[in-house]
């Protein structure tokens, strides 16, 4: 998966371990987290660019952000 993204392995693992902290048992992180998550994670979003980054990495079957979905998007 690393290659495919473009992610080093440290880097997917801090990201997996971050994306984690905010997850559902079902591995999905809630639309209204993603500013929050984003934010542990060093970035400077406001709740309106996490809305509508949320929107780019939702999974609509799953109802949020998958750690596939975000790491698209993060890549």
């Amino acid at each position: 998966m690393c290659r495919e993204l473009g992610v080093s392995r440290s880097e997917l693992v801090a990201i997996r371990t971050h994306f984690r902290d905010y997850a559902s048992d079902a591995g999905v992180v809630a639309p209204q987290h993603i500013a929050s998550l984003l934010r542990d994670m060093g970035g400077d979003y406001d709740d309106g660019e996490g809305a509508a980054i949320a929107e780019r990495v939702a999974d609509e079957a799953a109802g949020g952000a998958t750690l596939e979905t975000f790491l698209r998007w993060w890549a």
